[in-house]
């Protein structure tokens, strides 16, 4: 009875507002619930008040029609709302299908139903693996692509010019791709083994690879996915190469075998060619690693060509060659290489008449040594206290040395490299003859020494010494000890060739030494050719032929940031024409020196060279320009603007002899290379562009009339 009455008291206070029924038409055929009118998901008074309201009271207007036609008849009237009552409170007959599950109008009217939210079928986030794939092929620019479910496979940290980034991949299958954002800069950080969703609003291209350059809507739905279920195993894949574009930015592993030397590759990066179980003798197919990762792979093995090695990380590309690539050691292993070259004894010296420098062709592990004199001997005999190494040489404290007398000192194979190779008892011994009584010199620290470069006297008693000529050219020096003199910066007017050292003392004495002079410079430079870079090259002059050049080392410097990306020992000896030729090994001429890589070594500007007294190892890559022991530099482009800090870094600000030379001068700069035609160091005056020579004469223009 109570229902009844509240049921009339409802119809009663509705009918007072009954004037006449709206049938209406409303486009749209989606799926609803018959009675619930405003659409909360529950059939309950609410929704005749609504549908009375619509009516009557310019209510708000339905979103689906169909759901106010509580009896199905195909119009929206007062009937509706009654209908709907009677089935809540008197339990008349329920509203026809769909009533308690979504469903669309099985009556043939024209309401329609032009949304009904609840029963809106939430579609399931797009594939990401698809969404990747539509990535990898969208245009460069800003893009809208939900990625959701993909996997944090790698993180890349920043180096050289590369950003940090990440990589994403959800099928082991692939696709992938990498996300050109630092990591640090989104908030939480991702992880690797993170599943991710996000929004993808710009795209870019990297040498061929696609990458994410700006993202929205962030969010890491979990954590801890074990990523390994996602990289594939590649080793015996042929087509690494042929379908890099299947491969680009996902997870691998790979055992591959070293089959050249590491060379730059990208600012604090190297690489090298490889080959696998079913890719050989392809230059395409590279590790990159970083310029620390190689070296802490070096420190330990012998790394050279042979070397097998595992790895597991990301395939990255440059243009089409298929680079896998490694950022932290525990990415690589090294599962075996060739046995580590035993080192070899290249001189000794006196250095006082109670020290004696050893020098070996590589550096010394000084746990090895042990108790030194039975790491080491002298003939006639000497007694020793102390060893103190210091990279490739060890220095001896011996007892007393009897003045002037020749001596032989042999080193015994338990002194060992850093990777454990004895010395090779074919070459562990050198001979020195001891200081003098009197004023002398016993040796100095380049026998051939370049205009410009430092030279280091060592003898007896040259705390009195008055002057120093080379080549009868007197120089400015200073005497760091009763041992030894150096002399700051070898003048360029001293003659070149085949010459002696005089030092003369106070007393006027004069200790003499052969050494051999040479004006060394760089000569020419060919850093482009047509398509793929395979002939560049760089030319130093000595000026003499079948001189040494190996205490001398050529760094590159990179106009990106001017920093070092590369450096090469002159391990090597002149030609007849008195030059030394570095590039690609198989280059015609054949090089002294190779870049370790077959192409692409010299980057094409605006970049520099510069030509250094020292080791390579003082100019490690990423180190910024240096004039520290520098000979002479070239700064070149093709078409580039000038680089005022490599400008100034190798030439010195304001100096008017430092410009930037082009090879594109004649626009010819896949065909002609940057010859020198003047003679003084550290000019870039007095050049021509034209057709190369390498290890021949350059090309120079006869002077006006």
């Amino acid at each position: 009875m109570h229902h009844k009455n509240r049921f009339h008291n409802v119809l009663t206070m509705f009918s007072l507002l009954a004037i006449c029924a709206c049938p209406l038409v409303q486009a749209g055929d989606n799926a609803f619930l018959r009675g619930d009118s405003n659409t909360d998901t529950r059939v309950d008074l609410s929704d005749a008040i609504f549908t009375l309201a619509y009516l009557f009271q310019g209510g708000d207007a339905p979103l689906c029609l169909d759901a106010l036609d509580s009896n199905d008849s195909g119009e929206v009237d007062i009937s509706d709302p009654s209908h709907l009552l009677r089935h809540l409170f008197l339990g008349a007959a329920a509203p026809p299908a769909p009533w308690q599950e979504c469903g669309l109008d099985p009556s043939a009217d024209g309401l329609g139903c032009a949304s009904f939210p609840p029963c809106e079928v939430v579609a399931p986030p797009p594939n990401p693996s698809e969404a990747i794939a539509l990535l990898r092929t969208a245009e460069d620019g800003e893009v809208d692509v939900m990625v959701t479910g993909a996997v944090v496979t790698y993180k890349r940290p920043a180096v050289g010019g590369a950003p940090a980034g990440f990589f994403l991949q959800a099928d082991a299958s692939g696709p992938a791709i990498v996300v050109e954002l630092d990591p640090l800069s989104l908030d939480p950080e991702p992880q690797v083994g993170d599943l991710l969703s996000l929004r993808a609003t710009e795209l870019g291209t990297i040498y061929d690879a696609r990458a994410i350059r700006a993202l929205a809507d962030y969010e890491v739905l979990e954590s801890g996915i074990d990523v390994s279920t996602l990289a594939q195993e590649v080793s015996n894949a042929a087509d690494l190469v042929d379908a890099l574009d299947d491969y680009e930015s996902e997870l691998i592993t790979l055992t591959c075998t070293l089959q050249s030397e590491f060379a730059f590759a990208g600012g604090g990066h190297l690489s090298a060619v490889v080959s696998t179980a079913a890719i050989s003798d392809n230059s395409d197919l590279r590790l990159r690693i970083t310029d620390s990762l190689r070296d802490s792979l070096a420190a330990k093995n012998n790394l050279v060509n042979g070397c097998v090695l595992s790895l597991t990380g990301p395939m990255w590309r440059f243009r089409g060659q298929a680079q896998p690539s490694a950022y932290s050691i525990e990415d690589v292993s090294v599962d075996s290489c060739p046995a580590p070259p035993s080192p070899q004894v290249t001189g000794a010296a006196a250095g006082s008449r109670t020290e004696v420098t050893i020098s070996f062709d590589m550096a010394i592990d000084a746990v090895s040594i042990g108790d030194p004199e039975a790491a080491f001997t002298f003939a006639p005999e000497l007694g020793i206290s102390e060893a103190t190494v210091e990279g490739d040489q060890v220095i001896l404290a011996t007892e007393e040395q009897a003045p002037g007398t020749d001596y032989t000192v042999t080193v015994a194979d338990s002194v060992t490299s850093l990777l454990g190779a004895g010395v090779d008892p074919d070459a562990n011994s050198a001979g020195f003859t001891s200081m003098g009584s009197g004023f002398s010199i016993s040796s100095v620290d380049y026998p051939v020494i370049a205009h410009g470069a430092s030279l280091q006297i060592t003898g007896n008693q040259l705390s009195s010494a008055s002057e120093v000529t080379i080549g009868g050219e007197p120089q400015g020096f200073t005497a760091d000890s009763d041992s030894q003199l150096t002399v700051a910066s070898v003048l360029d007017s001293t003659p070149t060739g085949s010459t002696e050292l005089i030092v003369t003392s106070e007393s006027g004495a004069e200790a003499v030494l052969d050494l051999t002079v040479i004006h060394l410079v760089i000569n020419e430079v060919d850093c482009d050719q047509t398509s793929t870079d395979t002939g560049e090259f760089v030319e130093i002059s000595a000026g003499i032929a079948g001189v040494d050049l190996s205490g001398y080392v050529l760094v590159l410097y990179n106009g990106n940031g001017d920093r070092v990306y590369g450096q090469r020992q002159l391990d090597g000896v002149t030609n007849d024409e008195g030059l030394l030729l570095v590039g690609p090994s198989g280059f015609a001429p054949e090089p002294q020196v190779t870049w370790g890589g077959a192409s692409n070594q010299l980057q094409n500007g605006a970049d520099g060279v510069g030509l250094h007294q020292g080791d390579a190892a003082n100019f490690p890559g990423g180190a910024g320009v240096s004039a520290e022991g520098l000979i002479d530099a070239v700064v070149y482009g093709t078409s580039d603007g000038a680089d005022a800090g490599l400008l100034d870094g190798l030439f010195g600000a304001g100096n008017a002899l430092g410009s930037q030379l082009d090879e594109n001068a004649n626009r010819n700069k896949d065909t002609e290379s940057i010859q020198r035609c003047g003679e003084t160091r550290l000019d870039s005056t007095g050049w021509n562009v034209t057709a190369p020579t390498p290890g021949a004469p350059n090309t120079c223009l006869a002077p006006a009339g």
